[in-house]
């Protein structure tokens, strides 16, 4: 009997320049957050490692906008699409953020509950020094009973990390996604 060769193909979705550029930031974004996890647990909330992949997705996005206004502009997209609309400008960049955020909330939930389940005490206990360092600066515009009140609010949150809440972050975040893929369609359409 002959062998059967299994035609292995690429899904079309993944032959998209977005979803390609997504899928890289998105990568980038798990790499940065692991290595800052195996350095030092506490890295992992660190507000330099969370700007260093907002300004991946940023550079990420903003080429992929770039390139798509090129290809329009050179004519190599204008028969498919006749007209650069706002929601042609729009798609590209939203499309990377949508992949590399749900790239990186399939890291962080697996982080939370595969990977290393006390990582819930870590970020407790980070909060916790972040509120304290907060809380001097609060005495300079908030009286005792707010920041005692903001203190108990703050010891009964919940750390833990479930499908339904790392769902509806993921979710959440999308809006700022398809504010930053507006404002680079808002560039990018004005030039074409």
């Amino acid at each position: 009997m002959k062998d059967q060769e299994k035609d292995i193909s690429i899904p079309p979705f993944l032959n998209r320049d977005d979803v390609k550029a997504g899928l890289i930031a998105g990568g980038i974004t798990v790499v940065v957050y692991l290595l800052a996890y195996f350095i030092n647990p506490l890295l992992y909330f660190g507000s330099g490692i969370y700007m260093l992949t907002f300004l991946v997705y940023l550079i990420v996005m903003w080429q992929i906008s770039k390139m798509k206004t090129n290809e329009y502009l050179t004519g190599l997209d204008r028969e498919a699409v006749p007209a650069y609309s706002f929601s042609d400008a729009i798609q590209p960049p939203f499309v990377v953020f949508l992949v590399a955020q749900t790239l990186y909330y399939f890291q962080y939930y697996l982080m939370f509950t595969v990977i290393d389940p006390s990582m819930t005490e870590v970020a407790e206990q980070y909060a916790f020094e972040a509120l304290e360092r907060t809380t001097g600066i609060l005495v300079n515009f908030a009286d005792e009973s707010t920041i005692d009140e903001i203190v108990m609010n703050f010891e009964d949150h919940d750390f833990s990390v479930t499908f339904l809440n790392t769902l509806m972050s993921w979710a959440r975040s999308l809006i700022g996604g398809f504010i930053l893929a507006a404002i680079f369609a808002l560039i990018y359409k004005r030039t074409s």
